[in-house]
Order: structure tokens, then sequence, then C-alpha cells
């Protein structure tokens, strides 16, 4: 992934689909954080975003979190977007950053990436799949993805 380098974040992502399976094997609940819309993100980087989730899935991955990138106040990232004048106010750093041109597009990459994970969870996963629907329908959660879709699908 070219954009972790960007990011600056070192992951083996090999040696994290053997940790998921592991902690799976384990009954473990295991969760995967991802940044969509950092700096010169490419179409091909989100696929190859989606493509991962996809592999983290099958290797038993119960929940994904998915965030548009918003600048740290501080940071070198912070004095980029602040030149751009794109907020207004630091309230408008959040995962939701509605200010960025793009987050549209981001957002419906997001929700589509939410959805896809269930997908792909439900196929290779049913059981667990089957269990996060009635969780969801009763409210009785035991993943944050299971709230998000709920806010996503229902409201």
């Amino acid at each position: 992934f070219k954009i972790l380098k960007k990011m600056n974040k070192p992951v083996d992502l090999d040696y994290t689909l053997k940790i998921v399976k592991y902690a799976d094997s384990l009954k473990i609940k295991k969760g995967a954080f991802f940044i969509l819309g950092y700096y010169n993100e490419t179409k091909n980087d989100r696929k190859e975003t989606r493509k991962y989730i996809g592999r983290l899935v099958k290797s038993g991955l119960d929940e994904i979190t998915l965030f548009i990138f918003c600048p740290v106040p501080g940071s070198r990232d912070f004095k980029y977007f602040k030149q751009l004048g794109n907020f207004k106010n630091y309230e408008e750093l959040c995962w939701s950053p509605r200010w960025r041109k793009d987050y549209k597009t981001l957002n419906l990459y997001r929700a589509y990436l939410y959805i896809y994970f269930y997908f792909i969870k439900l196929f290779y996963h049913p059981l667990n799949m089957t269990k996060s629907i009635f969780n969801i329908l009763f409210n009785r959660y035991e993943l944050k993805t299971e709230m998000a879709f709920k806010r996503i699908v229902f409201g």
C-alpha cells in the first residue's frame, strides 16, 4: 500500500492477516480502522483498501471502522489544510469533515465499504453475520459496526 507509506504507517499486512486468523480461532472480537481520503489518494488506493478489507473478513475480522481523513491541530497535515482555509473552526475537525470538497464522494464510498464488508462477512461467515443481523434488529450490539450499519440504513 503506497498510501500507508505516505501516512508513515509501517504495517505488515500479511502478519496482520495471520493475527486476525489466530484471534478468530480464540473467539476474540477483532476490528480494523481505515482512513479514507488521505492526500493524493487514488481510485487504485481505494481499490487496494477494499480488497484488503475482503481479505481481513475472510480471515475472520468482525468489524471495521472507516474514517475520512481530517487533520489533527498542530500536525503537518493540519498546517496544509489550514492554508487551504477549508474549515471554519476546530469543531469541524471530526470523523465526518463535511467542509472537504470531496466529502460527499468519500462518504458514499465509506457507505459502500460498510455494505461490501457485510456482504463479504455474510458469504464467508454466515453464522456470525446472522448473529449481527439479530443484534441490529433487537438493539443488542456486540460490535460498533452493528450500530454503524443501523445508523446508515435506518437513520
